[in-house]
């Protein structure tokens, strides 16, 4: 028992020095750098864009159908908002929880993904969407 408690005392002396020496690459690699911010912003302005055209056409057009299909082919605007303000907050959450150069691999691919859902929404005439947007 004693011995036991001698390892359990000298693992809690060590451990934060053991740590430490690792702590400065772990913080290096969680860093949030000038790109990840940028990437940030782009990708959750285009989510948001997503977000609102998706709602705009719910809301306005019985022809409309959603293309992912998590949500379904006809979404209410309920749905829409709940799924999109999930994964707002969800890229963020995860971007922040990975570390470089994961972050900027999840935050570029969402952006790219964006761009082309939102290329898509405001492109689509066959919706007959006359969206207040001119590209």
């Amino acid at each position: 028992m004693k011995r036991l408690v001698v390892l359990v005392v000298l693992a809690a002396l060590l451990a934060p020095r053991v740590l430490v020496a690792q702590d400065s690459t772990f913080r290096a690699r969680r860093h949030w750098t000038s790109l990840n911010t940028a990437l940030a912003i782009s990708s959750s302005a285009l989510l948001a864009m997503d977000w609102s055209t998706s709602v705009w056409a719910a809301e306005r057009s019985p022809r409309w159908t959603e293309t992912n299909p998590l949500q379904g082919r006809h979404p209410s605007v309920l749905r829409v908002n709940l799924y999109s303000a999930t994964t707002v907050a969800g890229n963020l959450l995860l971007a922040r929880l990975l570390a470089n150069p994961w972050r900027n691999v999840l935050l570029a691919f969402v952006t790219v993904a964006e761009i082309d859902a939102v290329r898509h929404q405001l492109c689509t005439e066959h919706l007959g969407l006359a969206l207040p947007l001119h590209l």
